[in-house]
């Protein structure tokens, strides 16, 4: 995983599909610090595809969402991750690039999603062994 627009790696994850395809897992592990991890999957009694977080900080948080034109849009309040460990919306949207690897912003929101302002832009490639 890397920073968008650049080639330094900062995190490794490992991405499954489980349970017959119906859920991804994340093991994100990165460089320095603590990692985390997350289960995805569509839930059909909503139509919506969820996603829990679990890491080290600021906590859990519980993303809804679904398909967008050329990607996935999740969104969740997510409680102590804005920049200033307040509290609000944050707004993970996923995206295919030319080359294969898949683009992740992450937006953060403090006033219930009128303005956003980007919090992480990271760009997963395959690991080359």
């Amino acid at each position: 995983m890397f920073p968008n627009g650049r080639d330094t790696q900062v995190a490794r994850s490992k991405i499954e599909k489980l349970y017959n395809g119906c859920a991804v897992r994340e093991n994100w592990m990165p460089l320095k610090g603590a990692g985390g991890g997350s289960l995805t999957g569509y839930d059909p009694t909503t139509k919506r595809w969820t996603q829990t977080w679990i890491g080290s900080a600021p906590g859990p948080v519980y993303f809804t969402g679904g398909p967008v034109s050329g990607g996935m849009i999740l969104t969740g309040e997510w409680k102590g991750s804005g920049p200033k460990g307040e509290d609000g919306l944050t707004r993970m949207s996923y995206s295919r690039q030319p080359d294969g690897a898949v683009r992740q912003h992450g937006e953060f929101s403090a006033d219930h999603g009128l303005t956003w302002q980007t919090s992480f832009d990271l760009i997963y490639r395959p690991h080359k062994e």
